[in-house]
């Protein structure tokens, strides 16, 4: 209806056909069965082929080859396993957390429940509960599911157990409402033993290490929001190239800590975990006026807005995080449109996929082991 400057669009359907149908695509998945679902083996490239289509027309609409267009994905994609995760069932047997039901296992009739009205409420009633009560009723039905089953003064650490951002809280005295863990040495002690811990964890069938790294918050995340995000953030080790899939654990201390899915819960639903799961890195394709042919390494969603101000002619505010990306631009336009040596800061390396690990000196190391033996974590002779 009129001009303008910067048009963005969100297609979702890449994501939830990925999802969903991922095992049907990917013929060498754990999932896959050439026996069945047929019909559906080029579901995922009908999905591409179709926004490929309609990317096509907004170009064209939009003035075609003289129009800058930058496409890109916030993560990327790949297809989950067979395997089962259960973070919450890990810190039980390290002794960092207490089931309020301490043998037999079992389930809790809050997670029944909600199996059962998932299952059997129609999805469009499910959406108007979902309205009317905004989301509370929903919220206190999955803390119920997700924590119910946690005895909190017994717990160090806590986990979502969140299958796409898998993570571990610390039960900590102020924050949470049965806080366990004091801030300041203890804190920092339970951090670090959660973290050397964790480095054993072991998938029992290959023998390999489940969890790459365990993230500090502040590792990977800065700015007046980062007391809201997880003590700790996993980066889960693929297996044989595919995903574990991080699940509740059941109420009680019974079964692995790594299980193995159903024959019958394949496909993945809510609840058990998607046939197809997020990848850390996503794509960036940039085109048009000022843009140089070649591949760019290291790029953050922080660095699209900067990136995309400059190649409006629109100074970057100095407050704004990310960087111009140089590196996609053509000498000739950057002679003409120079970055300000301010904006020019370089690939960053604050981000988690090139950060150094945080090193001890061997008098912090010594103290932690003795803060850790003080605490029963650790016996003299580890």
């Amino acid at each position: 209806k009129g001009p303008w400057d910067c048009f963005g669009v969100l297609f979702g359907e890449s994501d939830t056909a990925a999802h969903h149908f991922w095992l049907f695509h990917d013929q060498l998945s754990p999932r896959h069965d050439p026996r069945t679902g047929v019909e559906f083996r080029d579901a995922l490239l009908r999905v591409y082929q179709a926004l490929d289509e309609a990317v096509g027309e907004l170009i064209e609409r939009a003035g075609g080859d003289k129009t800058r267009v930058m496409i890109l994905s916030d993560h990327g994609f790949g297809g989950a396993g067979l395997k089962t995760l259960h973070i919450n069932r890990w810190l039980w047997s390290e002794g960092l957390l207490a089931f309020a039901r301490r043998t037999g296992g079992g389930d809790t009739m809050i997670n029944r429940l909600k199996r059962w009205g998932m299952r059997n409420v129609p999805t469009a009633l499910q959406e108007q509960l979902f309205r009317r009560f905004s989301g509370r009723l929903a919220s206190r039905i999955e803390s119920a599911s997700r924590y119910g089953s946690i005895h909190w003064p017994g717990t160090r650490a806590y986990s979502d157990e969140l299958n796409y951002f898998p993570s571990i809280w610390i039960n900590q005295k102020g924050r949470e409402p049965q806080g366990t863990v004091e801030e300041g040495d203890d804190y920092c002690s339970t951090l670090v033993l959660i973290t050397e811990r964790l480095a054993g964890l072991k998938d029992p069938e290959t023998g390999e290490p489940v969890v790459a790294r365990a993230w500090r918050r502040d590792e990977l995340y800065h700015g007046p929001y980062v007391q809201r995000a997880p003590d700790l953030v996993l980066e889960l080790n693929l297996d044989r190239g595919y995903s574990y899939s991080c699940l509740p654990s059941p109420a009680g201390d019974a079964g692995p800590i790594i299980g193995r899915i159903s024959p019958g819960d394949r496909l993945g639903a809510k609840g058990k975990g998607m046939n197809g799961t997020h990848r850390r890195d996503g794509i960036l394709l940039l085109s048009g006026e000022g843009c140089a042919s070649g591949r760019v390494e290291g790029a953050g969603l922080e660095d699209l807005a900067p990136t995309l101000l400059h190649l409006m002619g629109i100074e970057v505010p100095a407050q704004m995080d990310g960087r111009v990306l140089t590196e996609a631009l053509s000498p000739v336009w950057l002679r003409q449109q120079p970055v300000p040596e301010t904006r020019d800061r370089g690939p960053r390396v604050g981000r988690a996929f090139t950060r150094e690990p945080v090193v001890f000196t061997p008098e912090e190391e010594d103290t932690l082991r003795r803060r850790l033996q003080g605490l029963g974590y650790l016996e003299e002779d580890d």
